[in-house]
């Protein structure tokens, strides 16, 4: 633990951290104005003396700027977790979209684009066709493909490769042509 520096208070010599101690009440009620948790301002405080005490250098050297700096640092660190509070619930939110359960419009659209996607693949040649249901339906290596087409492996991925071109220049055309979404 880091030295403690003393300096002269109104009521005579004493510690930072003693110093900061009899500031603690205020800060609290302080922190619990800008957080609005009184469980949340004790930890802010408490986080503030506690790196108080670990680095009193950091802090200033007469009683009335060390006043100014706890209330300062007090309000930075509410700052912070609230912040974090923000983040953290935007991605509880986020969380929570991905868990519901969809919505009879979500089902509907998801269907309707797996079937313009199935529509796309009926329209390959079948070369093309089977390689990518094997690929991604059958979750077949590039290796199991060839093996079950007769195909060699380079052949394969040409096959897949230009199969998903193909798929996306047609749905991204759907897209922009139909206006559908």
């Amino acid at each position: 633990m880091a030295a403690m520096r003393a300096f002269s208070t109104s009521a005579g010599v004493g510690s930072v951290a003693d110093v900061a101690a009899g500031h603690e009440v205020r800060l609290r009620r302080y922190a619990a104005s800008i957080v609005h948790d009184v469980q949340r301002a004790e930890d802010v405080v408490q986080d503030v003396l506690c790196r108080l005490i670990e680095r009193p250098t950091s802090a200033p050297d007469d009683a009335s700027s060390l006043r100014a700096w706890l209330f300062a640092s007090v309000r930075n660190r509410c700052i912070d977790v609230l912040r974090k509070e923000g983040r953290m619930k935007a991605l509880a939110e986020l969380d929570d979209d991905a868990v519901g359960s969809p919505t009879p419009a979500s089902l509907a659209e998801t269907q309707d684009e797996a079937d313009r996607a199935l529509a796309a693949l009926d329209q390959l040649p079948a070369s093309q066709r089977a390689c990518l249901r094997l690929r991604f339906s059958g979750n077949m290596s590039y290796r199991e493909i060839s093996e079950a087409t007769g195909k060699s492996v380079n052949h394969v991925g040409v096959l897949i490769h230009e199969g998903l071109k193909t798929l996306r220049s047609q749905l991204i055309g759907d897209l922009a042509d139909g206006g559908v979404r």
